[in-house]
């Protein structure tokens, strides 16, 4: 990072939280066309806090440093390009808050003879408060969100065309609610290293990657559905997590689970992997309830390896069929191979359930 880089632009910036207090929601106006909106460089370390101006199209030319005890207010309309790999730093505090109508905007304007068409994107470290993005359009960055030991709250946002959305680590803690993320390269949200995460209501859709992964952190997963991604979720030593009432549908994995206990996969519908609807492996004592769930793949869609003195409750699922035989051929346990875990499927349903 370039710290002492473009000191005009923060004199600019200063002067313009003076000018314009905090934002205001202006309701059903329109947003300004980037065509008719005056530019200003953004860039360098502030001094103290700022609101930035709806009307204003920001070019970030730089690295932006936000210290420890400054905020950034971003209101609804407010749009920052990157012109080149750079990124915003923030130990301090960034609230980003959007309308529908008028959704805060990041993103690239390259020049098109660049090699590299994406921004670093936003980066927390151990920023103060909690920091809020509340419609906002991220596009074309390298990590979306980049959170560490920071508290980070989304909500009613989409994130198109990152390499990887949100990567939130080190005891962060992530709260993610009607978000969409689309068009993806790499991977959509991932939890890392004792990081408590809320995701409700979101869609994960056409993800090059995996949806979610979460390693070692405990995760509450609800009411999302997944379209078109090789891997929808995967949980890796991952305690105390409920899946529920998800719809994941289309693609190569479905559930990838491993190393965790106390996992509870209950009221979704699993359908239409190509290798597995839900893979469990390296499991030993541990309890997976996979419980009242739709899961109908067309070649596995319950698929254990190094699973053994766990437990695998499974009961109460309907599994494309109310055969048994059918059901059986497509659960991989140790009636297929010893010392395998026996799955415990029956009772079945006998119709798919409604929920």
């Amino acid at each position: 990072m370039k710290y002492s880089r473009h000191i005009f632009v923060i004199f600019c910036l200063v002067s313009l939280a003076c000018q314009t207090g905090l934002p205001t929601d202006s309701g059903s106006e329109k947003e300004k066309p980037v065509q008719e909106r005056s530019t200003v460089e953004l860039a360098g370390r502030l001094q103290e806090s700022v609101t930035l101006q709806d009307s204003v199209l920001y070019l970030l030319n730089g690295d932006l440093i936000i210290p420890r005890g400054v905020t950034v207010h971003i209101p609804a309309g407010a749009m920052i390009l990157a012109t080149g790999v750079y990124e915003i730093f923030v130990q301090g505090r960034l609230l980003c808050k959007g309308t529908e109508e008028k959704p805060v905007r990041f993103g690239v304007r390259m020049d098109e003879t660049s090699d590299e068409q994406h921004w670093k994107g936003i980066r927390l470290q151990q920023a103060e408060g909690t920091n809020i993005f509340h419609y906002v359009h991220i596009r074309e960055a390298v990590f979306g969100i980049l959170s560490t030991g920071s508290t980070v709250e989304i909500s009613n946002s989409r994130f198109t065309g990152n390499l990887i959305a949100v990567d939130a680590i080190k005891n962060s803690v992530l709260a993610i609610r009607t978000t969409v993320f689309d068009s993806l390269e790499n991977q959509g949200v991932v939890i890392k290293t004792g990081t408590p995460a809320y995701i409700d209501s979101s869609v994960f859709s056409e993800i090059s990657g995996i949806a979610i992964e979460c390693d070692a952190s405990p995760l509450e997963l609800t009411n999302s559905t997944f379209q078109n991604v090789d891997w929808g979720l995967r949980l890796i030593s991952s305690p105390r997590s409920l899946i529920r009432r998800n719809t994941f549908r289309s693609g190569i994995y479905g559930l990838h689970i491993g190393s965790s206990d106390s996992v509870q996969i209950v009221e979704n519908t699993i359908s239409d992997f190509a290798r597995r609807g839900i893979y469990l492996f390296n499991l030993g004592y541990r309890m997976v309830q996979i419980n009242r769930n739709n899961i109908d793949n067309p070649k596995w869609n319950l698929f254990l390896q190094n699973v053994r003195n766990s437990t695998i409750d499974a009961r109460e699922c309907w599994w494309g069929s109310a055969v048994e035989d059918s059901i059986a051929e497509k659960i991989y346990d140790g009636i297929d191979v010893t010392p395998l875990d026996t799955v415990l499927y029956a009772p079945v349903q006998t119709s798919e359930i409604i929920f």
